[in-house]
């Protein structure tokens, strides 16, 4: 039986030896790339949401504001549907007004959290509302 030589594993397990970016050039790049890409979605979907406000009749006012830090420096970037109006409420305005604002945090994307309560709204619905009793016997 030959011996097996040394450079005959699979590219996958030595992928895993070395690390995923084994350059660190390539890793900050890929790495601002994506955050590059993140933020341009984000804030397309924002755009769209103003859009179609637009094509619905609605007033929509959308404003977003990412703060990125790295390294004690701070970088806003932000998105204004309308940045030639002064619209933008302060925080307390926005807690304070009627009906209450939806507050959304990670915890609001969390599957698990969506299945549990998926799943118990499914329970709900099977419950029967009435027990219906069982007919007389009929003695012939």
């Amino acid at each position: 039986m030959p011996k097996p030589a040394k450079n005959t594993t699979v590219w996958r397990e030595n992928r895993r030896k070395r690390g995923s970016q084994p350059d660190p050039h390539k890793r900050i790049r890929a790495d601002r790339m994506r955050w590059y890409r993140a933020k341009r979605a984000s804030f397309k979907k924002a755009n769209d949401i103003f859009v179609d406000g637009l094509d619905t009749g609605c007033d929509r006012r959308v404003y977003v504001l990412v703060m990125s830090t790295k390294q004690s420096q701070v970088r806003y970037a932000t998105y204004d549907s309308h940045p030639e109006l002064e619209w933008i409420p302060n925080v307390e305005d926005v807690m304070n007004h009627w009906p209450r604002p939806e507050l959304w945090d990670p915890s609001s994307f969390d599957d698990t959290q969506q299945q549990k309560e998926t799943a118990e709204a499914k329970k709900g619905r099977t419950k029967k509302a009435m027990r219906v009793s069982r007919p007389p016997i009929l003695k012939i």
